[in-house]
């Protein structure tokens, strides 16, 4: 079965481009992977891609925004350093739309990250911190406990 895919065309797959899957639309996991590392982000999006998660990609805040308020999707991950809006001002605006979705933080500074910040991640109800570069077996074993836990509503 052919499935369309979302993406900024910078690190994530063209709009209109399908990836195969032999699992019903329906019951796809829907994904929004966001950073602004090309290399990092479509890493992170071939091994979900790899496991049978449908990919949403975007580059920065400002493009995860709008996909998450135009696509629904069961789970965020977002790197915590970009330019212009950070992974934690995202996190804050997305709690704003959602206290239930399941949203990982994606840093390449994971110690001093929770060390530092660590009643931040609590007070944004960030459900994991992930460490780069990040092993596929790694991923999936933090992501799959969440992965049916939120069903998204379909966007107004």
């Amino acid at each position: 079965m052919k499935l369309p895919l979302e993406g900024n065309g910078v690190h994530g797959p063209r709009v209109g481009q399908v990836v195969q899957s032999g699992l019903a639309n329906e019951s796809l996991i829907r994904i929004l992977v966001v950073d602004d590392d090309e290399a990092s982000g479509m890493t992170i999006a071939l091994m979900l891609k790899t496991a049978n998660y449908e990919i949403f990609s975007a580059s920065n805040a400002f493009e995860a925004l709008k996909i998450f308020d135009e696509t629904p999707v069961n789970m965020v991950i977002t790197d915590l350093a970009m330019p212009k809006m950070s992974g934690w001002d995202l996190i804050a605006e997305l709690r704003k739309r959602s206290n239930e979705i399941p949203i990982f933080l994606l840093t390449a500074s994971a110690e001093l990250t929770l060390i530092e910040n660590n009643d931040r991640v609590k007070q944004l109800g960030i459900n994991d911190v992930l460490l780069k570069p990040i092993r596929m077996k790694d991923l999936l074993a933090r992501v799959e406990p969440f992965a049916r836990k939120y069903t998204p509503s379909q966007p107004a």
